[in-house]
């Protein structure tokens, strides 16, 4: 795996859930140094256990939320890849607030201490919940639209998205955004 010449030093919230920890997995061994960003409400601690003595491996249990942490741990890194967000789709209905919060409002801090340190570029994870029922029928681009999502969890991360795009317009952001349908595999 190689992200560019010039990036050595990861910063990865969300590394302790289900595709982050895989990401640690091939990020260490490539070479890059890596700092696991996360509260562990999905994720789990016991993902990470093979790395804990890795001489490029930090952990960070804290939250995208706590802004002046999230800032001073980011700092000192080359590239940010963006994974945390809420997991919980369906008690999520229960709880929509938490979309907001976990998913918008953490991806607003995340690009607002980069922006605040200088970091250009971003990887995040969005999902195709963006394009609501446009996908029920047919298969659909990255084109396809009006993005009409049926769940908080989609609308938390067109949230996500659409400042992602405007960071990127206005504070010359460099952003990758992948939007990931269902994720399944060992762990």
């Amino acid at each position: 795996m190689r992200l560019g010449e010039t990036i050595n030093k990861v910063f990865l919230t969300g590394g302790a859930g289900f595709i982050g920890s895989h990401v640690v997995d091939l990020l260490l061994p490539a070479g890059y140094a890596v700092t696991v960003y996360d509260n562990l409400s999905n994720g789990r601690a016991e993902f990470l256990a093979p790395h804990r003595k890795h001489p490029r491996f930090r952990m960070v249990q804290a939250d995208v939320l706590d802004y002046p942490r999230l800032r001073a741990e980011m700092a000192g890194h080359d590239l940010v890849w963006h994974l945390a967000a809420n997991t919980d789709i369906i008690g999520s209905h229960a709880q929509p607030r938490r979309d907001l919060r976990d998913g918008t409002e953490g991806a607003f801090n995340v690009v607002e201490a980069m922006r605040e340190l200088g970091i250009r570029p971003l990887l995040f994870a969005s999902t195709g919940a963006v394009y609501g029922d446009l996908c029920r029928e047919q298969a659909v681009s990255e084109a396809a639209g009006p993005l009409l999502p049926v769940s908080t969890y989609g609308a938390g991360k067109i949230g996500s998205e659409a400042f992602l795009a405007a960071f990127a317009h206005v504070y010359g952001l460099r952003a990758w955004i992948y939007r990931f349908g269902n994720v399944v595999g060992a762990r």
